[in-house]
């Protein structure tokens, strides 16, 4: 069976790219959407993943973090509050900082390695959710099935293909994975593609 992993990372897919690059190109100016959080708690559309009120809320509470402790915190599945009534008091941590020093270390070696942009946050991803969670995931699927799952966007002669291409042709329509539906549209039905 073959998986889709890797994807979001490569091609810029997780809304999180979006909340990212709207950050990164804003920078201190973010501040003046602070006004504007009061929206997050009118009845908004449900966009399918979470409301957009709950994407808002997300936002603003992360965006008063320099870029790259933003960018984790909006993956973060669990608050501080709901992590620490589940850990025991002496691995209890003190901040937010101290919980994604792991990640932070990556920022260090993905600019380190020269990757800039948007790229350093899809290196840390790979390096830290895609590890972590969804080759796990999906390991434990197969698994689960007694099935062969193969990941194609993470082979090594692919990878070393697309990283030949600039970002701005991966990025795309960032959040919607423009390249990857324009290159799997000319030989892959409609239906798979959208």
């Amino acid at each position: 069976v073959l998986s889709g992993v890797g994807g979001d990372e490569l091609f810029y897919g997780y809304p999180t790219y979006r909340a990212t690059d709207l950050l990164l190109k804003l920078g201190p100016l973010v501040r003046c959407l602070f006004p504007f959080q009061g929206l997050a708690k009118l009845p908004l559309p449900n966009t399918g993943y979470m409301s957009l009120g709950e994407q808002l809320t997300r936002f603003f509470q992360a965006c008063n973090h320099r870029p790259e402790l933003a960018h984790t915190r909006w993956r973060q599945v669990f608050s501080r509050n709901e992590m620490a009534s589940v850990i025991r008091p002496e691995y209890a941590v003190s901040s937010l900082d101290e919980i994604m020093d792991p990640q932070m270390r990556f920022f260090e070696e993905a600019h380190q390695m020269g990757y800039r942009g948007l790229d350093r946050f899809a290196y840390v991803d790979i390096k830290t959710w895609l590890v972590d969670y969804g080759l796990s995931l999906w390991d434990k699927t197969g698994m689960s099935a007694s099935l062969e799952i193969r990941v194609p966007f993470l082979d090594m002669d692919f990878l070393q293909h697309l990283f030949r291409v600039p970002m701005k042709f991966r990025k795309g329509r960032i959040g919607q994975k423009s390249m990857l539906r324009k290159i799997c549209g000319r030989s892959m039905p409609k239906s798979i593609v959208t």
